[in-house]
């Protein structure tokens, strides 16, 4: 079964201003189960089988991804604004910019798997409530990754940040750092160690699998209150 779900925004001047959620022909099923739009900027999406943990595959271009881990049924997204490199009050003929308040989300799932997409190159930033135990596949080429845990969760992590830090207050157990070997010189080529730039270890013994990248921000995991 695959939910397609496509928030879409109208502008014109003069007649159309709405902003409508298109969903793409999906199983005959309950489409309250599947989709609400709480409002202009949320949503909320079940997985397909909510009974067995799922999987959150996030990846953007410019935004930050916050992801919370709670004691809910579906996953709830918002977005939030966001002005960087913007000006303010910016106008054209005497006409303000009206901006997309969903920030041009594609959200899809199919086998207990979401897709979060972002349909331009500027979204806004995004900020998820997950069902406990949901494993995450989250990143962000120029943002943050975010995400916070109930204290007692069992996780296995695989983090990486080229440019940015990994941060985190949960007490990990780490992983030694592979390595790859490049060996060419029966060619007349070199030898070369590559070392893994990025960080793996487990929260209290391993378990719900996290993988978490950012190229030019930073990584935090923190444990929820």
């Amino acid at each position: 079964m695959k939910k397609l779900i496509l928030i879409v925004c109208c502008f014109t001047l003069p007649g159309c201003m709405r902003t409508r959620a298109v969903a793409a022909p999906v199983a005959p099923v309950a489409p309250a189960a599947l989709v609400q739009a709480n409002s202009a900027n949320q949503l909320s999406v079940a997985f397909s089988t909510p009974s067995r943990p799922g999987t959150l595959d996030v990846r953007v271009l410019n935004s930050g991804i916050t992801v919370r881990a709670s004691n809910v049924k579906d996953v709830i997204i918002r977005t939030s604004s966001s002005d960087r490199g913007r000006a303010s009050n910016v106008t054209f003929d005497g006409l303000h910019r009206i901006d997309n308040p969903t920030g041009g989300l594609r959200v899809t799932e199919q086998n207990n798997v979401m897709v979060v997409r972002c349909a331009r190159a500027n979204c806004n930033d995004v900020d998820i409530t997950v069902p406990i135990n949901t494993n995450l596949k989250l990143s962000s080429q120029n943002g943050n990754v975010d995400v916070t845990l109930p204290q007692n969760i069992k996780a296995t992590a695989t983090m990486s940040s080229r440019n940015g830090g990994i941060y985190s207050d949960f007490d990990m157990q780490l992983q030694p750092t592979a390595a790859t070997v490049d060996d060419s010189r029966s060619q007349g080529g070199l030898y070369r160690l590559r070392l893994n730039r990025g960080v793996s270890g487990t929260i209290n013994g391993g378990g719900t699998d996290l993988t978490l990248s950012a190229l030019n921000g930073s990584i935090y995991v923190r444990k929820g209150k």
